[in-house]
């Protein structure tokens, strides 16, 4: 009677039969055995797990990136770091359940959010590596009528929240230089000087200081 077999058999057969350059992007095949090595090696089993259930988290490990259908080297390396990063955030989550204190599940939590941050940003990365952000717009003919004008280049509209941020980043403006004004006061005759001599100094004071004091 043959004897079942076993889970690291199993595995191993999974390995062999697959199409390896389909499941990592990668041509070399030491490449192709290295991106599957560091995926499963991401998997973070508990010591207390059993052989059996260590090889099948890392056979849909090998799923999952197989899942990705890498490209070529560059998307397999990406894709084996989604990967770890999923299995990170995960263990983070599991943390954070397990530990009793609120501090110890609030850090656990925090790190959880960041590393699926991280995960949202590769998977940005990804579809900008297979040409699946913004659409591009080609322009082939341009009619400029007379008296118009027309850009010609690449147009980025920046989302509000970023001109918010230029804007409290940038210094104020300077002030404009103002001129100073220099006032050449001459100093006024004192009480002791006549009617006469203030009158040639300052004709007009003089004369209605000299009507006023008439009439007084």
């Amino acid at each position: 009677m043959t004897e079942p077999k076993s889970s690291k058999e199993k595995f191993t057969e999974k390995l062999t039969s697959m199409d390896l350059k389909a499941a990592t992007g990668a041509e070399d095949g030491d490449l192709q055995h290295e991106l599957i090595r560091q995926a499963v090696s991401a998997i973070y089993p508990p010591s207390s797990l059993q052989e059996g259930e260590t090889m099948t988290r890392a056979s849909a490990c090998v799923t999952a990136l197989a899942a990705l259908k890498p490209q070529d080297e560059t998307e397999g390396m990406l894709a084996v770091q989604m990967i770890s990063v999923h299995n990170a955030a995960l263990e983070c989550l599991r943390q954070a359940v397990a530990r009793g204190t609120p501090e110890g599940q609030d850090l656990s939590l925090r790190q959880a959010s960041k590393l699926m941050t991280v995960f949202l940003r590769q998977m940005e990365a990804l579809d900008r590596h297979r040409g699946k952000g913004a659409p591009a717009v080609n322009v082939e003919h341009v009619h400029v009528e007379a008296g118009a004008q027309a850009v010609v280049g690449t147009l980025k509209a920046t989302p509000p929240q970023e001109r918010k941020r230029a804007r409290r980043a940038s210094p104020s403006p300077a002030l404009a230089h103002q001129p100073v004004i220099q006032l050449d006061l001459e100093r006024r005759p004192t009480s002791s000087v006549g009617a006469d001599e203030r009158l040639k100094r300052y004709p007009v004071e003089a004369t209605v200081n000299t009507k006023v004091g008439s009439h007084g």
